[in-house]
């Protein structure tokens, strides 16, 4: 995930995964007046921030903002990107993480 001001690193990327086997993932609230486009852009209006999200972290963020509970999503994370479920446990726990560093969860 990156924003406009300053860049960040892309955190919603699956290619850095912690320590196989951790704890499930948090579960997670999205504030409902952020904006988020299908191609990955979302836009906090209460800081005027823009982000944009890879296409897994696109993927995970749609789910995670209507409701879908992590582990959920984990499981969805796993089929549709063909990644272990232990992996995509600690990818959606550290993409949970990473927005609410930039507080948007």
């Amino acid at each position: 995930m990156s924003e406009n001001t300053p860049p960040a690193g892309d955190a919603s990327s699956t290619g850095a995964a912690s320590a196989a086997g951790s704890a499930s993932p948090p579960e997670v609230g999205i504030p409902r007046d952020l904006a988020f486009s299908e191609r990955g852009f979302l836009f906090d209006p209460t800081t005027g921030l823009t982000y944009t999200l890879n296409r897994t972290g696109a993927f995970l963020f749609q789910r995670l903002r209507h409701g879908t509970a992590a582990a959920e999503a984990t499981a969805a994370l796993a089929a549709e990107f063909d990644v272990e479920l232990p992996r995509a446990a600690d990818d959606v726990r550290d993409f949970v993480q990473q927005l609410r560093d930039f507080g948007l969860a």
